[in-house]
């Protein structure tokens, strides 16, 4: 194959070797030949049928035109008249051999990669601290560059079953599920993924959850588009995560899966906004009753000990009053449109609306983990 490759480069010009050879016969699925670009006809190895029309090509072409259809550009070179059909012949099916053994290590290395950064993605996710500082240095050695702050995404294939029934076919569509999400992914915004049984696990640096649920929907919308019997059901960890916190944000993940679970939602949970319900779902091992606590007053002591402030005993006098604004400030001796305003503090502050009734029981409750959890005196 070699001496016939070189044969054949040297009867075109611009080709320099047989390495630029090399360069147009990758992955290629059609060759075909004719005498001018507009009369093409398909080589037999791709299309029996057309046989008889390569053969008329062959006979009347003064030169032929040899093409070679690669996935993202086509490659054509030209043959001067008179060129040896049997070495014209067995060349196009030698290279036709050859670009299929190149397509088939390509395959073979694309496959290596994706299982090298699937294992870098569990060691991030699941490993000590040593082996998540070293899972970086080899995310890096493999061209990923990861945030420095970081959502863990988490996903469940719903109604696989529906899909398929063997184990064999089972595991194929995951694998399939994973490569779409993996393909649908705009570049930079889902730096690692993989996949366990029913479950894909993967990271982005996006903080708005905006961003993050439009991410979530197109990628929802590509498996549906290609199984529409399938449904993913999104889950995602607060924002900010570093490597050394990524086990911790895989908790949040989890524990916001859970929670869509318990709740019924088909919507992707965000585990920051579940409010009273991470405390009831976040698991033995990470309550997280000190993050909760702190989320709603951490701002008010900071903000009261600034400014000689009074926003937290203003939150606590108006649960007490019922979440009257008149009898709060009655029992604060302070006029109704200075706790009016003290409210809207306390909002632009927490970003908890007093109005709505579940960060009401958010607020209110983490005042009284407050009162239990901090130190006496």
């Amino acid at each position: 194959m070699a001496s016939a490759l070189a044969r054949l480069a040297a009867r075109w010009r611009n080709s320099a070797s047989e390495q630029a050879m090399a360069t147009w016969l990758v992955t290629t699925s059609i060759i075909a030949a004719a005498s001018s670009p507009a009369t093409t006809q398909t080589h037999p190895s791709s299309s029996p049928s057309a046989a008889t029309g390569w053969t008329q090509a062959q006979a009347r072409a003064p030169s032929l035109i040899v093409i070679v259809v690669l996935p993202a550009r086509l490659v054509i070179r030209r043959l001067p008249g008179g060129a040896d059909r049997d070495l014209l012949q067995a060349v196009i099916g030698q290279a036709a051999m050859a670009c299929c053994l190149v397509e088939s290590q390509q395959q073979a290395a694309s496959r290596g990669r994706a299982q090298a950064s699937e294992e870098v993605l569990w060691d991030l996710l699941e490993g000590p601290a040593e082996q998540r500082t070293a899972a970086m240095s080899r995310a890096a050695s493999l061209g990923i560059r990861l945030p420095a702050a970081m959502r863990v995404v988490h996903a469940r294939i719903d109604d696989l079953t529906e899909t398929a029934q063997d184990p064999g076919t089972l595991d194929r569509v995951r694998r399939k599920v994973l490569r779409c999400v993996r393909e649908h992914a705009p570049r930079g915004q889902l730096e690692l993924a993989a996949q366990r049984g029913d479950w894909i696990v993967g990271l982005t640096g996006l903080t708005d959850a905006g961003d993050v649920r439009s991410l979530l929907g197109a990628l929802s919308a590509a498996v549906a588009d290609r199984w529409p019997g399938l449904r993913l059901r999104w889950a995602v960890s607060t924002p900010g995560h570093d490597v050394l916190e990524l086990p911790r944000a895989l908790n949040e993940a989890r524990a916001a899966m859970d929670a869509a679970r318990r709740l019924g939602t088909a919507e992707a949970c965000f585990y920051d906004e579940l409010g009273v319900v991470r405390l009831l779902v976040g698991g033995h091992e990470d309550p997280d009753l000190e993050k909760f606590v702190a989320g709603v007053t951490q701002p008010l002591l900071d903000y009261d000990a600034s400014h000689d402030g009074a926003l937290l005993a203003t939150l606590r006098a108006f649960f007490q009053a019922d979440c009257s604004q008149r009898a709060a400030a009655e029992r604060l001796f302070i006029h109704h449109k200075t706790l009016r305003y003290r409210l809207e503090q306390i909002r632009s502050l927490t970003g908890l609306d007093l109005s709505r009734h579940s960060d009401r029981v958010r607020a209110d409750l983490a005042l009284q983990l407050l009162e239990v959890t901090r130190p006496a005196g």
